[in-house]
């Protein structure tokens, strides 16, 4: 049955937003990349005494076409970053503030639904960094907040043209369970400590180690209006989602001319739960679905920048494992028995990913050119299992997929900037991401022509700024 593959679509949402409450301020290759590996090593050195003012627009992806203008999906940010003078050669601390608006059109379209998400999410960072006898250690905290409301409109409800039984204990009731409109609030809030250490050189390198711990609160609340019987009636609050604790630790060593050779291991234990808060407690379900959901994924790599010149290389290879159980609340009676049916859904994702960067930079009195090229190699198997249990002599499903998907990602970014005198400073960055996605397997989604001419582009990144050196 369709309905339950598409219900089990709100569920992902919940991984699409655990990865927007990690994605920092930066291009569409960089956040793939935070995703699949991790954030870039921290460099140990202090920040000349600066405030800076940028505004970023990330175009994810455009669609034309011929029924429609566009369907745009982007991320419009605005940062403030402030970096206080070195106090008595030893101390430095700093904070910035990030504003972003995303905007993703018609992400909930579908066969029966019309839809599309904006999130606001509001960014604080604040860090202490210190360097005492070649002891460096910087401590830093994150704040990161992410709401909004967005509608989801249904305008057809699936039915069998065979199967009068189907439509009589399942599709009919849909419609006046759950209504023709739905309104999603998400709420989420996320606390990010992170604590950098290098130790003084032994044996000719230094080692360091790097500990990042979150606390995560994501939830997303749902509303509609039920009037199927009068046991029933009434407006519904459900409640998707749950806390958790990422983290992340990476060891390493830094040796002669800042080369960095690092291992890296994080992990996500999430337990996706979907409760109902407003509902009629004698007649109804309480908890809709309980599951769990687990990202472990171990990385190395080495990165360098002497000269004018920047490398990186790095390996990761992560596992996604998701187990949700799945109710329908109680759709109506068959005399005095409840109408309920249950999805049991199992997935697994494992990728195995290779990047490299490569960056040059070109300086004169006034003006900085740098140029950086990078690549995303990825292979991905998606294994999914689900069986729908229904009642009252519905045929049951129990279905396995596979697919595999060999993913190249190529990016081209340029960062210029221009120095007025000594205090002022006017940058350009302008990034462009080049995707080319091959499906081995041979079962995989398949879309059905619709006759509608379409033009597609994303992974358009540009950002403008400007800093004042004090």
């Amino acid at each position: 049955m369709n309905i339950y593959k598409y219900k089990s679509k709100y569920f992902l949402l919940i991984l699409l937003l655990i990865s927007f409450s990690n994605v920092v301020y930066c291009d569409t290759f960089s956040t793939i990349r935070n995703i699949l590996s991790s954030s870039k090593i921290e460099n140990n050195y202090f920040i000349n005494k600066q405030i800076n003012i940028s505004s970023n627009l990330n175009y994810i992806y455009t669609e034309y076409s011929s029924d429609s203008l566009f369907n745009k999906n982007y991320i419009h940010s605005h940062k403030i970053q402030f970096h206080s003078p070195i106090i008595n050669k030893t101390l430095q601390f700093g904070g910035s503030y990030h504003l972003n608006y995303s905007n993703y059109q018609k992400i909930l379209n579908s066969e029966y639904t019309f839809g599309s998400i904006n999130l606001l999410s509001k960014n604080y960072d604040l860090y202490l960094k210190t360097k005492i006898n070649n002891h460096f250690l910087k401590f830093q905290y994150n704040y990161k907040s992410i709401e909004n409301d967005f509608l989801l409109k249904i305008h057809e409800f699936p039915y069998s043209q065979k199967n009068l039984i189907e439509n009589k204990y399942f599709y009919d009731l849909l419609e006046p369970t759950f209504g023709d409109s739905i309104t999603f609030a998400p709420k989420i809030e996320n606390h990010i400590i992170n604590i950098n250490y290098t130790a003084p050189k032994i044996f000719n390198v230094h080692p360091f180690i790097n500990l990042q711990y979150q606390f995560t609160n994501i939830n997303i609340y749902e509303k509609h209006l039920n009037i199927t019987t009068p046991k029933l009636d009434g407006e519904r609050q459900t409640q998707i989602g749950n806390n958790f604790n990422p983290y992340q630790i990476k060891i390493g060593i830094i040796s002669k001319n800042d080369n960095k050779f690092f291992l890296g291991y994080n992990e996500i234990i999430f337990e996706p739960k979907w409760k109902q808060i407003i509902y009629p407690n004698d007649y109804d379900i309480h908890t809709l679905a309980d599951g769990n959901f687990k990202f472990s994924n171990l990385e190395f790599g080495y990165n360098n920048r002497s000269g004018n010149n920047y490398y990186y290389l790095g390996a990761s290879q992560g596992t996604l494992k998701l187990q949700q159980e799945l109710s329908t609340p109680v759709l109506g009676y068959l005399f005095i028995l409840p109408i309920a049916h249950q999805l049991n859904l199992d997935l697994e994702i494992l990728h195995k990913t290779q990047i490299i960067q490569y960056g040059y930079f070109y300086k004169t009195n006034n003006f900085i050119i740098n140029s950086e090229f990078g690549y995303i190699h990825s292979f991905i198997s998606i294994n999914m299992d689900y069986s729908a249990n229904l009642e009252f002599g519905l045929t049951s499903i129990d279905e396995n997929k596979n697919y595999l998907y060999d993913v190249n990602l190529f990016n081209l970014k340029v960062h210029s900037s221009y120095n007025y005198k000594k205090y002022l400073q006017i940058y350009f960055d302008c990034s462009q991401i080049i995707p080319y996605i091959r499906k081995i397997s041979d079962e995989g989604p398949s879309i059905k022509p619709d006759g509608i001419k379409r033009k597609q582009y994303g992974g358009l990144m540009i950002e403008i700024g400007i800093k004042y050196y004090y």
